[in-house]
């Protein structure tokens, strides 16, 4: 980045400046590298739909797995809480303080 000396000095003998960069943003580039999209692939009607039913398919599966994998997930929470519960009514907290354990 360049910059141009505009003013006088400040207290600190700095120059007031101000930024330029090194390229003009008044200039339009012509020559872009995106200019549409472009499909390349020029699938057949049927082909396009085969693969939409596989899409769907996956798709379908995912959400299964996610599913499964969400309520297993629950399951083990409830049971390690639950198991939590038991052992603080079940554990005799007084052999804690006594000195002969």
């Amino acid at each position: 980045m360049k910059y141009t000396t505009t003013g006088t000095r400040l207290n600190h003998k700095i120059f007031i400046r101000t930024r330029q960069t090194n390229f003009d943003v008044k200039k339009h580039f012509s020559h872009t590298t995106i200019e549409n999209f472009v499909d390349h692939t020029k699938m057949k009607g049927h082909e396009f739909a085969a693969f939409q039913k596989r899409m769907f398919q996956q798709m379908k599966k995912d959400r299964k797995r996610r599913r499964i994998v969400f309520l297993i997930s629950c399951i083990v929470t409830l049971l390690i809480i639950i198991g939590f519960l038991i052992f603080w009514n079940t554990f005799d907290f007084s052999l804690l303080k006594s000195s002969e354990f």
